[in-house]
């Protein structure tokens, strides 16, 4: 097996793992197809397959998108905005590295409600 298949292989479980997730309507199941079409993307480019690579990275913005729209319940762009400048700000500082720290941390949850930066909270 070249590497190639193994990324393959490990896309195939984060993209099947992603679809259960998401039928059990558990917002996890983006982050998990965000994974599996990651590791798709890395082996369409090593394999030279433009149109897969292409394909990959809208899969994955499409799967950002889900995460937002789910975690805001269909806010507008500019909660949107101040939602992920919150949490990019807040991942900057190192409050948290990983996606379920967001929704206990006041940066994040609160202050982009407010429409407020990190030092104004």
């Amino acid at each position: 097996m070249n590497t190639a298949d193994i990324l393959g292989w490990v896309g195939n479980v984060g993209f099947f793992a992603g679809a259960i997730l998401l039928a059990q309507k558990k917002v996890s199941g983006f982050w998990w197809q965000i994974e599996g079409n990651a590791f798709y993307l890395v082996q369409a480019w090593i394999l030279g397959m433009t149109s897969l690579v292409v394909c990959s990275a809208i899969l994955i913005a499409i799967n950002i998108a889900g995460i937002v729209n789910w975690t805001l319940g269909g806010g507008n762009a500019m909660n949107i905005f101040f939602l992920l400048r919150a949490r990019f700000e807040c991942f900057v500082r190192g409050y948290h590295v990983l996606p379920h720290g967001w929704s206990s941390c006041k940066h994040c949850s609160a202050g982009w409600k407010k429409g407020m930066n990190y030092k104004q909270i």
